[in-house]
Parts: structure tokens; sequence; C-alpha cells
């Protein structure tokens, strides 16, 4: 509310100076946001590879978005007065990061091959609230905006950094400048902070023969960092560039060895969604009640084989613009603020679901580390999320009862092996409601084959044993080791498959399998022990953790 003063009241100008104190680019300033190593490295690593020279495949699709539509080619253009042509910018080669991480010298040092900046890019790059594609034309999509990242990612992990970097505009030129604690909280001014340049390549140079690319020194480390830190991170790099790991190819190596992306094992007898066969798009939120075009929801999403619960290793991994923002999201539609989480809340039955959801329209918060749930694009991508999601709740669900029967039967037919009796599980499992409940006493395929013995035993399709009487067990088996053929006999007569008509035909023919296969390792030598831990692996792989 302005206040309004009377006439007779006089007010004089005066001026204020905010300009913060040099202390803010220091370790103690912005670089005190507790980033973890992980995080700290992925900032740096997504700046690299925003400028990363483009593969064929993505100077392809400019070219054809230039020819179909006006922002295509304003695009096009900018790179070509840029750089020159966009063939000098395009490379065979798939993006190359190295990242080491020295305790003995106290450094961690970033080294790409990217196009490399000049001086007034490096300049821009290391000024805060600002981005280097305010002063170059940006190659592609880029996850940054708020011009903060790098510096606050550096300062986070050292007290000291240097950077070398040539570009691809200006060969054979290096400019190098550092920045540390001690220099920055003894200046009284922003300005005249030295650098350096040299037409010469430096035989000490990070950067080596690199013709291109920059490399970031981090020295000073505000802390030690063990293997097991190391390795934390290599985890949560493979989850961060999952896209640019698996899709662009990238070699990112830490202290050598190449990020892998991960992947939990899906349930192969549900299909998997592919969200961008939806044709879902949400208009950009560009901030301060703008929006922008529409963009499309990509991603898929699945049910895996295995329960993950108990670790909370759920949920979908959302993205923007090919970079993790926030991984296992399991946030239901009727929290507050609402999530992507096809059910109102997360529950036990649904913690198979898992994906990948990439949600370029929506603005990340602050940190990078999740969204901006208030905005009107994050509502409306749940709105449009919701009914393709919701099928997963039942597949998944169903999967979950498969479990159930299969541990019901197990411990049957366990009960049957230990006493030669059988004995109905006290708890039945429910028929599906509305369905017939005939059935054909149809056995499904086995598994192709194991190896035994330093042999391949390839499973027959399964006999229907006749004249069964009550002291046969439920299954026999001939193992031909000529051929190395396995014949199994299901006796269809005995209780447990007459049990297991209501939907465990399937469960219990795999269970026979594992049965003979540990049968053959004790005929073969094998103990008890080596035995029973073999079967329960095997029930594990087959049937999920819960059984």
């Amino acid at each position: 509310m302005i206040y309004m003063l009377p006439q007779s009241v006089a007010r004089k100008e005066i001026e204020f100076d905010l300009t913060p104190s040099t202390s803010l680019m220091t370790s103690t300033g912005i670089g005190s946001m507790n980033m973890g190593l992980g995080t700290a490295l992925g900032e740096i690593i997504a700046n690299s590879l925003d400028w990363e020279l483009l593969s064929k495949a993505e100077s392809r699709t400019i070219i054809e978005d230039a020819a179909q539509h006006e922002e295509g080619q304003k695009f096009l253009t900018a790179i070509e007065s840029e750089y020159g042509s966009l063939s000098s910018i395009t490379s065979e080669e798939p993006p190359q990061i190295e990242i080491e991480i020295d305790n003995i010298l106290n450094e961690i040092r970033i080294i790409d091959k990217g196009v490399g900046m000049n001086r007034d890019e490096l300049e821009t790059a290391l000024q805060l609230k600002r981005s280097s594609d305010k002063v170059r034309a940006p190659l592609r999509m880029r996850k940054g905006q708020f011009g903060m990242g790098l510096k606050v990612s550096t300062l986070g992990l050292g007290r000291s950094v240097e950077i070398h970097t040539r570009s691809i505009k200006t060969s054979g030129k290096t400019i190098i400048f550092r920045f540390s604690d001690k220099e920055m909280e003894g200046r009284a001014s922003w300005t005249g902070i030295k650098g350096y340049v040299t037409d010469e390549m430096e035989t000490d140079s990070p950067l080596g023969n690199r013709p291109h690319g920059t490399a970031i020194v981090i020295s000073e480390l505000t802390r030690k960092f063990s293997k097991d830190d190391s390795l934390d991170a290599r985890e949560e790099l493979c989850d961060i560039f999952h896209y640019a790991l698996k899709i662009l190819k990238a070699e990112i190596r830490i202290d050598g060895k190449l990020l892998v992306p991960t992947e939990p094992d899906m349930n192969s007898d549900v299909p998997i969604l592919i969200l961008d066969d939806f044709d879902l798009f949400v208009r950009e939120d560009l901030g301060g009640g703008r929006r922008g075009e529409p963009i499309q929801i990509r991603g898929w999403a699945g049910v895996m084989k295995k329960t993950m619960s108990g670790d909370l290793q759920y949920g979908f991994h959302t993205f923007r613009k090919n970079q993790l923002i926030e991984s296992h999201h399991n946030d239901g539609y009727r929290a507050s603020p609402p999530g992507l989480w096809p059910y109102p809340t997360p529950h036990a039955e649904l913690a198979r679901l898992f994906g990948h959801i990439h949600l370029d329209m929506v603005p990340p918060n602050f940190h990078k580390k999740g969204w901006n749930n208030d905005s009107p694009a994050w509502l409306e991508v749940v709105e449009a999320l919701k009914p393709v999601l919701e099928p997963l709740v039942k597949l998944a669900r169903d999967t979950t009862k498969d479990v159930k029967k299969s541990k019901e039967l197990l411990g049957a037919y366990t009960r049957f092996a230990k006493t030669g009796e059988w004995k109905i599980p006290k708890k039945k499992p429910r028929k599906p409601a509305g369905k017939s409940t005939a059935k054909e006493d149809k056995i499904p395929e086995p598994i192709t084959a194991f190896n035994i013995g330093g042999y391949d035993y390839d499973f027959l399709t399964p006999e229907i044993g006749q004249n069964y009487d009550e002291n046969k067990p439920p299954w026999t088996f001939i193992a031909d080791h000529s051929s190395h053929e396995i014949q199994i006999t299901l006796f269809m007569e005995h209780p447990l498959f007459s049990y297991a008509k209501r939907g465990g035909e399937k469960i219990l023919t795999k269970m026979a399998q594992i049965d003979v296969f540990c049968q053959m390792m004790q005929d073969m030598g094998h103990s008890i022990a080596e035995v029973q831990g073999k079967r329960e692996l095997l029930y594990r792989d087959v049937f999920g953790e819960g059984v």
C-alpha cells in the first residue's frame, strides 16, 4: 500500500547502494547450500552437456524443424550466425566428459570436449543470475534457467576454482580464469578480476591437446570424499543422466569408469505404457503468469517384476529437458499439492509402479531437486496424466495378487514335500468378480532351458500323467543326459492342481521346473545347503522378493 503524505511534508531523494559483498562468491557464501557430491557434479555435467557438439541426429532434427516452422528457422539461423555452419559443430563422436576426484592433490577435475567459451562467454557464465545463452546461441534445450548452478556447485565443493576453456570459434586460444575464497573475501570490487589468455598449447593444461572444450579444476576441497561418496555419486549421476547415457550414448567417466544407465527389472507380462502415444500437450510455464507453446508430455510407465516398498525404490523418475529433477515421485493426486501418482496416496500394493516422465513445460524449484508444484502447468500435467496412468493401478495390484498366489501355493507344496500329506491353505483366493470359473486344463509352455553340470538342458512340453494315486507327488521327471532333455509329468488330479485351477497352473509349472533343477543338483553331489540356497534364489528370481 502507498501512503500519501500531506503536501506540506517535503521529501528529499537519496540513493542506496545494494552491491553485495564480494564474499558472496565464496564457499561460505553461495557455496554453503550443502549440495551433495552427486548433485553438485550433476549441475556441472549438465552445463557441459548443454554445450557438447551436436550429434548427427540432433542436426537432422534442427534442419527438419527449420523447414517446417518459423521458430525452427530462427534457431538454425542463430546457430549458423554464431558458429559459421551447422556441420562445424556436429560430431560423429558421443559427448565425452571426464571427472577425476583426486584426494591426494585435493582436487576435482571436470573436463569436456564441447564448443568451449570465448572471453565474453566465460565472463557471463561466471556472473550471478546470468546464463550463457544470453550472449551466444544455445545448441539445444537447456535445463538451467536461474544462472546459478555452475557457481553454487563449484563453490559447494571447494574454496578455489580454475577454468580453462578453448572456444571452437577461436582455434588455438585458451582463456584461463581463477577465483578463490581468499581473493574474493579481500576484494572491494566485483570488477577488474584478472584472467589470462594464451595462443599456445600449455603442456600442463588440464585440457591437454583438445582443440576445444572446457576444464574446471576445483581445489582446496571443503572435505575429503571417500570411496563410498564416489559410489553414491555414481549411482545418483546414473539416474540424473539416464537419458544422456542411454539415448545420446554420452560417455561420462568418474575416475576412468564409465557411468552405465540403470534399469529396474520390469514385469514382461505387463505392457509398457508409452506416454508419447497419447499426444498429451501442456503449454509451457514461462513464469510471471506467462505461458508459452504447448509441449508434449513424453516418457513411459510400467510395472516392475519385484515390489520395492521396503526401500521405497518405486515411483516415477521425472525429467526436465532430459535431466532428472525428481526421483521416485509417488505423491498421490489427493496430496497437497497434488502429485502424478495415479492413486490418492502411496500404497504397498502399488510399490511396483515405475517409469520415466519428461515434463519440459513445468519449471523446477530453485535447487532443481523438485518441481514448482504451484505452477499452472504442473496442475494441468496432473489432470492430463491421471486417466492415462490409472490403468496401471489394476495391473500392479493384479501382479501383487499373483505373488500372494505364488506364496500360498509354495507354502502348500512345501508342506506336502515335508509331510507327504496335502493340506488346503487356510485362506483360499477369491474368484474374480463376474467371470466364469470354467477353465481349460492347459499347461503353459515351460521356460526354455537351464545349465547344470556344464550342459544346457531343455525342457520338453510337460506331459499329463495318468493313473494318479494319493501316494504320488504332484509331478515327476525323466532326464535324458545324452540329448540333455527333461520330460516333466504333471499329475493334474493331485489336490495341488485342483486348487490351482483357480489361477495358479502357470505358477505350479514353474515351481515344478525349479524342483527338478534342484533335484538334479542334489543327484550331482551338491550339498543340501547349496541346493536350498539355489532353490530360494530361483524362487525369488521367478516369483519376486515377496515369495
